[in-house]
């Protein structure tokens, strides 16, 4: 295929793409849906207007765009996942989730968040496309570990997903600009505990012989129900 020559006559950028999906990410994160515009984002990742139309004809299409381009709801990443054991799996998600936060695209979903609630009218398509969707997939795949016999029958799909998302944004949310350096080094140490003290007691034994991080008080041996109730009543 001839490469379609750009208004200046020069042959298309091969990056242009995601050049204009990094500078959608940046664009959105700094100024918020009001301050979204094509000019922004085509001035950022100095590219032509025309370009951009061409490609996403609405500002949805381009964020949407932008969210997938970084696999923002790790919605391509998972499928690598299948074939590790289900504590692992969610360790390795609640990593790639944490890190994201700490890049723009992370803040350009914390602030999609926010404006979703202030107008779920205008909000809701790309919300819907995006957050709405990480949502229900998430607690789809802790129904599934459910069924599969990773996670007690008593799991609450509802407070476990809450539980592990919310941590991730006030954690990023809440770390002081110059710690910021530190606590992405920490990243594996960080999402490691997180993912044994939310997900542990509600494994299964199973599950927990399974798991290759668990540690003390999960792994050695305590049953799933004596879990859970240390963890409601800690000593």
């Amino acid at each position: 295929m001839t490469e379609e020559p750009s208004a200046l006559g020069r042959p298309r950028d091969p990056l242009l793409e995601r050049r204009a999906l990094e500078a959608t990410i940046v664009v959105y994160a700094r100024h918020g849906w009001s301050g979204f515009t094509f000019g922004k984002v085509a001035a950022e990742a100095r590219v032509g207007k025309s370009s951009l139309y061409l490609r996403w004809p609405t500002k949805t299409d381009l964020l949407a765009a932008a969210f997938d381009e970084f696999d923002a709801f790790f919605f391509h990443g998972y499928g690598a996942l299948e074939d590790l054991p289900f504590a692992e799996r969610m360790r390795r998600l609640i990593r790639h989730r944490l890190a994201l936060y700490f890049t723009p695209a992370g803040l350009a979903v914390i602030r999609l968040l926010v404006e979703y609630r202030s107008d779920p009218d205008k909000m809701g398509q790309i919300f819907d496309r995006s957050v709405g969707m990480a949502v229900r997939r998430t607690r789809k795949l802790l129904e599934t570990a459910i069924d599969r016999g990773d996670l007690v029958r008593e799991t609450s799909v509802v407070h476990l997903g809450d539980a592990i998302e919310g941590a991730l944004i006030i954690h990023a949310l809440s770390t002081p600009n110059p710690l910021r350096e530190r606590a992405i080094e920490n990243l594996d140490t960080y999402t490691t505990q997180l993912a044994e003290r939310t997900l542990g007691p509600w494994l299964t034994d199973k599950a927990v012989l399974e798991c290759g991080y668990c540690t003390v008080g999960v792994a050695a041996g305590v049953p799933a129900a004596r879990r859970r109730g240390l963890a409601e009543h800690p000593t």
